[in-house]
């Protein structure tokens, strides 16, 4: 019985992740580590579930299904790790989802900018537009069914080496959603929105203060005149319970 080194164990795992129990509170805690100091690049290494979470995640995003759910939480609860490498997936999605000229879902939200209809002058004269920006149209039931599947993560895996691989791009994405329904007058289009995100800032909190207190003061990319993370969730009534 030697010592295995923690980025052969990963790679181990990454090649045969069924055949390894993560039940074992040693070889997860190493794998977690492992994860987290390899980071990126651990993504280039190739799993054997990887095509079958991205499809799904893509299929999630056009064609939202319970079943679906249920099949993404079930991976974040038996694989976790694996599905830390699909985070950046999950969050070209959100993003995606949030551009006015995608989506399909049948209970898609959409809104219009308070300012109405605007004038721009062509070649061909004076047309009438409507002013669209990101956010301005998102699919309510994808963002909550994937708050769901984070909340799933166990919070060992999801704050310690998930804030490396993509989780904080995904509760990013969140606030400027909720920022741009609430700036647009229209915060009760994300009230379930909100509360699922608040358990799971609130786990954010509870499980790595550190962490959680150095995102609070950071800005998010394209909201940085609104000040740090801290003031937008208290501006748009996130209410997490510390």
């Amino acid at each position: 019985e030697g010592d295995v080194s923690p980025p052969v164990l990963l790679r181990l795992y990454s090649s045969l992740p069924s055949m390894m129990n993560l039940g074992d509170p040693k070889l997860r805690g190493i794998l977690i580590e492992a994860a987290g100091d390899l980071s990126l690049n651990w993504l280039d290494w190739r799993c054997p579930l990887d095509d079958q979470i991205r499809q799904t995640i893509a299929t999630l995003s056009s064609n939202w299904n319970q079943r679906l759910l249920q099949s993404m939480i079930d991976v974040s609860k038996r694989q976790p790790l694996v599905l830390l490498r699909h985070l950046g997936d999950v969050a070209t999605v959100l993003i995606q989802d949030g551009d006015v000229a995608s989506g399909a879902f049948g209970s898609r939200v959409r809104t219009t900018s308070s300012q109405g209809i605007a004038l721009a002058k062509t070649r061909r004269g004076v047309i009438k537009v409507t002013v669209s920006h990101w956010g301005y149209s998102f699919n309510e039931p994808l963002y909550s069914s994937v708050c769901e599947i984070i909340s799933s993560l166990p919070t060992e895996v999801a704050f310690s080496c998930g804030l490396k691989l993509g989780l904080l791009d995904i509760l990013g994405t969140f606030i400027k959603l909720i920022w741009t329904q609430h700036s647009l007058g229209c915060p009760e289009h994300t009230v379930r929105i909100r509360t699922k995100l608040a358990s799971l800032l609130a786990s954010f909190n509870s499980f790595n203060p550190l962490a959680w207190a150095e995102w609070m003061e950071s800005r998010l990319q394209g909201l940085e005149k609104c000040g740090p993370v801290r003031e937008i969730v208290q501006l748009c009534a996130i209410k997490v319970r510390v």
